[in-house]
């Protein structure tokens, strides 16, 4: 296994940052893979991944709210069926 570092002058996306890549190879299968780690994809995607937790939190929030309220109503009746009301 070989490592190296690169300057990520060519990403796209800024960030700016060391690119690591790390050369393998499989001798079993014949290939040699490239891994590639960029410290601003990785902020990137943490920041997809907590606005993504925060919108699915907050929809849990709405889900169970109206779960809380007989029949999704905000008032304080509830409805037995026939026009019967008990407060």
């Amino acid at each position: 296994m070989d490592s190296a570092d690169r300057r990520g002058g060519g990403n796209h996306g800024g960030g700016g940052g060391t690119l690591q890549v790390m050369k393998v190879l499989d001798e079993a299968a014949g290939e040699v893979r490239l891994y590639c780690h960029s410290p601003g994809r990785a902020r990137k995607e943490a920041g997809i991944t907590g606005r993504l937790r925060e919108r699915f939190e907050a929809g849990l929030a709405k889900l169970a709210e109206g779960l809380a309220t007989p029949r999704g109503r905000g008032g304080g009746v509830l409805n037995m069926g026939y026009g019967a009301g008990i407060r």
